[in-house]
C-alpha cells in the first residue's frame, strides 16, 4: 500500500495515481527545527506527513524573529500545495516539530496527476475551503473578539 494512500488530499485516487505520486516524491525524515522552505522560496514541491509524532510549523516570522504561526500540519496533512498550484513563490515557512515522516512530491508529478485525476482537484477543493474558513474565523476574530476570547477559542483549536 503507498504511504499516501491514508493522506486526506489523496483519498479515493486511483492505485495508479497514488503510484505516480509516490514515483515521483522522495521521502524524507528531518531533524526537529529543519526547515522545510522559508517565505518567498520557489516552489519546487508539496508535502505530505505520513508519519511521526511530531508536527510542522507553517507560518512567517519579520527580522525581530516575531512569529506567525498559521496552521500546524500533522499526521494526514499535505502543504506547500498553494505556491505549487499558482506557479508563485511560497506563502509561508515550514519548520518541523518534533519527529515527522515526509514525502516531498515533485511539483510537476503532482500537477501532472492532478491534470487527469478529478478526485484531487475535489479533496484539494475541500481541504482549502476549511482552511479558508478557519483563515476567516481568525480574522473575524481578530477583530471582534476579545483578547480572552481569543485566546480561549484557539486553545480549543
Amino acid at each position: 500500500m503507498s504511504n499516501l494512500a491514508r493522506i486526506a488530499a489523496f483519498r479515493d485516487l486511483t492505485p495508479d495515481a497514488l503510484n505516480r505520486l509516490e514515483r515521483g516524491s522522495v521521502a524524507l525524515e528531518p531533524r526537529s527545527g529543519s526547515q522545510l522552505f522559508t517565505q518567498g522560496d520557489a516552489a519546487d514541491s508539496v508535502y505530505a506527513i505520513v508519519g511521526g509524532t511530531g508536527f510542522v510549523r507553517v507560518g512567517s516570522a519579520d527580522r525581530e524573529s516575531k512569529a506567525l504561526m498559521v496552521e500546524m500540519m500533522r499526521d494526514g496533512d499535505i502543504f506547500g500545495e498553494i505556491a505549487v498550484l499558482d506557479g508563485g513563490s511560497r506563502t509561508a515557512e515550514a519548520v518541523t516539530e518534533g519527529r515527522v515522516r515526509l514525502m516531498r512530491i515533485i511539483a510537476t508529478t503532482f500537477m501532472a496527476v492532478l491534470e487527469d485525476t478529478p478526485a484531487l482537484g475535489a479533496n484539494l477543493c475541500r481541504m482549502m475551503a476549511v482552511r479558508l474558513r478557519r483563515t476567516f474565523a481568525l480574522f473575524q476574530d481578530a477583530t471582534f473578539e476579545t483578547v480572552e476570547a481569543r485566546l480561549a477559542r484557539q486553545v480549543l483549536y
